[in-house]
């Protein structure tokens, strides 16, 4: 059974429920293990980015900085676009630009220890083949 590291999102048990129960479903069919990360939050997409910059990169990151201190070696899933979004440009911005530092304080002023290296990857895992996944691995 293959193992990832689980961001559910705000409207997973609301407004999104059929659609986290039909991801569940799936997952379990397909034999993946969906380990949901622990004391997660909000990943910012809907007003975060309208309030401040800074705010819509820390909040995603505090969640991404959980993920890789429960589940280091675990990819990570998030099957509400929005939130996917959102994860996957905290970890561009930690990597490519110049907001590493930014990034890093956010996540401690949020009192959530960093290992000072995102290296958590965000797949595709229910849309690509592995061999797929492995390839854009490498190019991370």
């Amino acid at each position: 059974m293959m193992k990832y590291s689980y961001f559910p999102g705000c409207s997973a048990n609301t407004t999104g429920v059929s659609f986290t129960r039909s991801t569940e479903y799936v997952a379990d069919k397909i034999g993946f293990e969906m380990l949901e990360i622990p004391d997660w939050n909000c990943c910012g997409t809907s007003a975060a980015a309208l309030t401040s910059p800074e705010l819509a990169v820390a909040l995603p990151a505090r969640s991404m900085a959980i993920s890789e201190r429960e589940f280091p070696e675990l990819d990570v899933v998030a099957p509400c676009a929005g939130c996917y979004r959102s994860l996957k440009t905290s970890l561009v911005y930690a990597r490519e630009s110049g907001l590493v530092r930014l990034v890093r304080e956010a996540v401690l002023l949020l009192r959530i220890p960093c290992g000072g290296s995102v290296r958590k990857r965000l797949g595709d895992a229910l849309l690509a083949p592995r061999a797929a996944q492995d390839d854009r691995r490498k190019a991370l």
